[in-house]
């Protein structure tokens, strides 16, 4: 579908390439296993700590699912250890 709205960078064309190059680069990030991989469009302004916010709440994360992780742990060891004494 050819979009004619006037914008001849927004036509099937255009996205088409745009979405190829950036298969292109994931791919290579994923060839070169990077930790991270940012994608920006062009009409998009981060703030000059946008990235590391980006990353400090990617590392939240991280620590919140690890603590999760050794919890449910502990709640299963309990559970064992409850039913090994009954």
């Amino acid at each position: 579908m050819d979009i004619d709205d006037g914008h001849r960078n927004y036509k099937e064309a255009a996205q088409l390439t745009i979405a190829q190059m950036r298969t292109v680069g994931f791919s290579k990030a994923r060839e070169l296993n990077v930790d991270y991989c940012f994608s920006l469009d062009s009409d998009i302004l981060p703030a000059i700590n946008g990235i590391q916010c980006a990353l400090d709440i990617l590392n939240l994360i991280k620590d919140i699912i690890l603590l999760l992780a050794h919890f449910i742990c502990l709640k299963v060891e309990e559970v064992i250890y409850a039913d090994m004494d009954s």
